[in-house]
């Protein structure tokens, strides 16, 4: 009995230290086992897909780089809707984001910023105020028309408001509605099918469309640190990876690199400039013309003596001096 005690004693510590081995096989160098699995997911909003595929398609090959330079397994998540984004954000169910840039400059402050998405230009691009043909040529016309835009965040409105318009008048009060839906796609769209009539879209998605008004460059999509899985080693790998990212599939959008806090820094100004409380400027057409009817001159008895120190007087009424005066457009 004894002897066989032994022998199941040793045999035990056997498999004990043959199971302390396997992990350490198992465990890579960069302290990441075989089972972590991290995920990444791009919201885009003002990015211009041909369609759902496209826009899957572009992230799922990014993730695909990502598993290959950083040891580690990626899987990719494509958003089209904001509310859906924030939902995972909320779960922690991403650890890496390709966020579009208007969106960032509005809700990024809890992110940590390590690249920018760039365009042949660079990673910031003007945006442009398109109509509807036969809406208008100049921002004047605009008034009380429809105007759609991608939901990115709340900034594209106060983009309209501030830099476009002025900050004379919000654009809710300027147009007749505002309307919000998922993607600069859709927004364009309803343009071309008569839906509404003034979009707001990076300078080269609607050639076709008349443009009118053109904004300083606000930021193309940021990639931001979104969890705290990432950290050590494999966050030096994750920045020196996406930083020479090339992609395909995203119109304008041909690579990435250094993070641009600039172009982020100035939307967020644009969209940030007050309302005046001043009397807002009337804007009229250069052709203005005013009918002016006859003018009721004084008489040589009502003209005013001159004046002495400390006196005290009105002028006339403008309507007892030009009783029919009237505008015409």
């Amino acid at each position: 009995m004894t002897s066989e005690f032994a022998r199941n004693r040793i045999r035990r510590r056997i498999l004990a230290v043959w199971a302390v081995l396997a992990v350490f096989v198992v465990l890579p160098c960069n302290g990441n086992t075989q089972e972590d699995v991290y995920s990444i997911a791009l919201f885009t909003p003002n990015l211009d897909f041909k369609d759902g595929v496209a826009r899957n398609s572009f992230v799922t090959e990014i993730a695909a780089t990502l598993s290959d330079q950083t040891a580690v397994t990626w899987t990719a998540k494509a958003f089209a809707r904001q509310a859906d984004f924030e939902s995972e954000l909320r779960k922690e169910g991403i650890d890496l984001a390709i966020i579009d840039g208007v969106y960032f400059a509005a809700k990024g402050s809890k992110m940590t910023p390590i690249a920018s998405l760039k365009s042949a230009g660079g990673s910031a691009e003007s945006m442009k105020v398109y109509v509807r043909s036969g809406v208008g040529t100049s921002l004047h016309e605009l008034r009380g028309k429809k105007l759609v835009i991608a939901e990115s965040g709340g900034y594209l409105e106060r983009i309209m408001s501030g830099e476009v318009l002025g900050a004379e008048i919000a654009a809710d009060e300027f147009f007749s509605e505002v309307q919000r839906v998922k993607d600069v796609r859709s927004a364009i769209n309803a343009l071309e099918l008569g839906n509404a009539d003034v979009t707001m879209a990076y300078g080269s998605y609607a050639e076709g469309l008349k443009s009118v008004f053109e904004t300083p460059e606000v930021p193309l999509p940021v990639i931001a640190i979104t969890s705290k899985r990432l950290d050590g080693e494999l966050l030096d790998e994750v920045k020196k990876s996406v930083r020479k990212l090339t992609t395909t599939g995203a119109g304008m959008i041909a690579g990435a690199g250094s993070y641009n806090g600039d172009a982020v820094r100035r939307i967020r100004s644009m969209a940030s400039k007050k309302r005046t409380t001043r009397t807002p400027e009337l804007i009229v057409p250069k052709d203005l013309v005013l009918e002016v009817g006859r003018l009721n001159l004084p008489t040589k008895d009502s003209l005013l003596e001159p004046i002495q120190a400390g006196d005290v007087f009105m002028l006339p009424d403008l309507n007892d001096v030009v009783p029919d005066l009237e505008a015409t457009w």
